[in-house]
């Protein structure tokens, strides 16, 4: 039986996932937030990389993922997840 090719590929599962999670769990206070953007109470930049770091570093020691890494410029990707993040949570 042949298998069906996959619709994402892992990479941008990972940040399908990363950016739906940190949009869904940290909007439900928009109401209350004064003005502030949501880049802005995840506490900018520097808090968003700290996020980006352990979860990268999580899925590089998960044994189920870390194959799909082997060939990945991890300083790199975490580059992008952290401007990707940036981007979508009206930062800089």
């Amino acid at each position: 039986m042949q298998r069906s090719k996959q619709l994402l590929d892992p990479h941008q599962l990972t940040v399908f996932f990363t950016v739906i999670f940190f949009v869904v769990f940290f909007t439900n206070d928009v109401v209350f937030s004064a003005g502030k953007s949501l880049y802005q109470r995840l506490g900018g930049k520097e808090a968003i990389i700290k996020v980006v770091e352990k979860f990268t570093s999580n899925q590089l020691a998960d044994k189920r993922l870390n194959k799909y890494y082997e060939s990945t410029d991890i300083k790199a990707r975490r580059g992008h997840l952290v401007d990707l993040i940036c981007e979508a949570t009206g930062g800089p």
